[in-house]
C-alpha cells in the first residue's frame, strides 16, 4: 500500500477527509508549507478574499453588525431606514417600503417600523405609531419628531392635529373642561387635574367637593347626611348644633333656624316654632370647674404669687376659648364673665415658712383654682 503525503503550499490546508488542499477561508491565512491550519486574524481584522497567505493580509477592518465598510479601514453605521444584521458585510438592506428604523446602526430586520404619518409619532416603548394628544400636532411624516405643543392658552378641538393652524381653541386649565366653543367648570362632585380635558372625573360614591373647579382627587370630601356639615379639621361630618340645620341641596353648611324657630336636637335637617313663650324663660345655671396647678416660688414674694396667679388666669381663658367654640354661651366678650377664685395654696397654706428652712425660699406648690361661669343659659 502507498501512503500518500500531502504538502500543502502557503494559503491553503488540508482537508483531512479528501485528503486535499483547500483554501483559507475569509479571515484567516496560512504562510507556511505543509499541513498546518490556517490561522485566524485578529479580531476587529478580515481578509479581502479566500487563500490568504500572510497576516499582511489581515488588512480589512472587520466591521460588526448593524455597520458597513466604506473602505479597508472604515466602518460605518446604517443609516436610518436600513439594518445589516451580518458581520464584515460591505452594504446594508433597506426596511421594507413605509417602514424606517428608530435611529441609525440597526441590527435586525425586526426593529423597521411604520414611517409615522403627519398627526401621529413613533412610541419607543409600543414600537409603534400614536396619535398626537388635544393640544398637541405634528405636520411632518416621519419619526424622527414628536407631536409639537400648542402655543400658551391655546389647543386643538380634536386628536391627531397635523398643523398649528388646528392650535384655535382656548385652551381648558386644571378644574374645567372643553366644551365647544369654550370651558365649563367641572361640577361640584368632580375634578379635573389636567389642562384640556373633554370631561371632569367624578369623586369616589359618598363623596362631593366643597365647591365647583376641583383641580384634584385630595379636594373630594365624605357627602354628609342633612343635619350634619362636613370638618375639615378631623375629615368627617358632624352634627349640626340645636337651632342649626342643614337641609341638601339648598345647604350643605349649619345654618341658623328663622328668628322663633330651633331643632328638637342636634344633628337636626327641619326647623320648627319655638313653643317656650318669652314669660317663662329658662332658669340660668352657674357652671363650676376646677382647676389644680403646679409650681414652685416662693410663698412670701407676693409679685411673684401675683404673676402666677395671671398666668394661671390667662390659661384657663384660653381653655374655656376653645371649649367656646362648641359651646358659644360658655364665655363671653373674651370671657369677661368668668370668675376666678383661689381654693389653696397647698404648701403656703400648711406653712409658709416652717423650721430649718431660710426665709423666702421657693417651695413646690399646688395651686387650686375655682371657676365659676354665672347665668349660663
Amino acid at each position: 500500500m502507498r501512503l500518500r503525503i500531502v504538502y500543502c503550499e502557503p494559503g491553503k490546508f488540508e482537508n483531512t477527509t479528501s485528503n486535499r488542499c483547500e483554501v483559507c477561508p475569509v479571515k484567516t491565512y496560512k504562510s507556511v508549507v505543509g499541513n498546518t491550519d490556517c490561522i485566524d486574524c485578529i479580531a476587529s481584522k478580515t481578509t479581502p478574499d479566500t487563500g490568504t497567505t500572510s497576516a499582511d493580509g489581515c488588512s480589512l477592518e472587520y466591521c460588526s453588525p448593524g455597520y458597513k465598510r466604506t473602505t479597508p479601514t472604515n466602518c460605518e453605521k446604517c443609516a436610518v431606514g436600513k439594518y445589516q444584521p451580518m458581520y464584515g458585510m460591505t452594504t446594508c438592506l433597506s426596511c421594507d417600503p413605509g417602514y424606517t428604523t428608530a435611529s441609525t446602526g440597526t441590527v435586525n430586520q425586526t426593529d423597521c417600523y411604520q414611517i409615522c404619518p403627519i398627526g401621529f409619532q413613533f412610541d419607543s416603548n409600543k414600537k409603534e405609531c400614536v396619535g398626537c394628544l388635544l393640544g398637541y400636532y405634528k405636520d411632518k411624516v416621519g419619526n424622527a419628531e414628536d407631536c409639537k405643543k400648542c402655543p400658551v392658552n391655546k389647543t386643538t378641538e380634536f386628536a391627531n392635529s397635523t398643523a398649528i393652524s388646528f392650535c384655535s381653541v382656548d385652551d381648558c386649565p386644571a378644574g374645567y373642561r372643553r366644551q365647544s366653543p369654550g370651558c365649563v367648570v367641572c361640577e361640584k362632585g368632580t375634578y379635573q387635574s389636567e389642562w384640556s380635558q373633554m370631561t371632569c372625573v367624578s369623586c369616589p360614591n359618598d363623596y362631593t367637593t366643597e365647591k365647583e373647579g376641583a383641580t384634584k382627587q385630595e379636594e373630594c370630601i365624605v357627602n354628609c347626611t342633612d343635619g350634619k356639615e362636613y370638618n375639615f379639621a378631623t375629615k368627617d361630618c358632624t352634627n349640626c348644633l340645636k337651632g342649626f340645620i342643614t337641609n341638601r341641596p339648598t345647604t350643605e353648611k349649619c345654618i341658623k333656624c328663622p328668628s322663633g324657630q330651633t331643632t328638637a336636637y342636634g344633628g337636626s335637617n327641619d326647623c320648627y316654632k319655638n313653643t317656650v313663650t318669652t314669660s317663662a324663660p329658662p332658669l340660668p345655671s352657674t357652671i363650676e370647674m376646677v382647676f389644680v396647678f403646679q409650681a414652685k416660688f416662693d410663698c412670701n414674694d407676693a409679685a411673684t404669687l401675683k404673676n402666677y396667679m395671671e398666668l394661671v388666669r390667662t390659661t384657663i381663658i384660653k381653655r374655656l376659648e376653645t371649649l367656646a367654640t362648641t359651646y358659644p354661651l360658655l364665655c363671653t366678650s373674651g370671657c369677661t364673665n368668668v370668675k376666678l377664685l383661689v381654693i389653696s395654696i397647698t404648701a403656703c397654706d400648711i406653712d409658709p415658712n416652717p423650721p430649718g428652712r431660710r426665709k423666702r425660699e421657693a417651695v413646690e406648690n399646688l395651686l387650686s383654682f375655682n371657676v365659676q361661669v354665672p347665668d349660663v343659659p
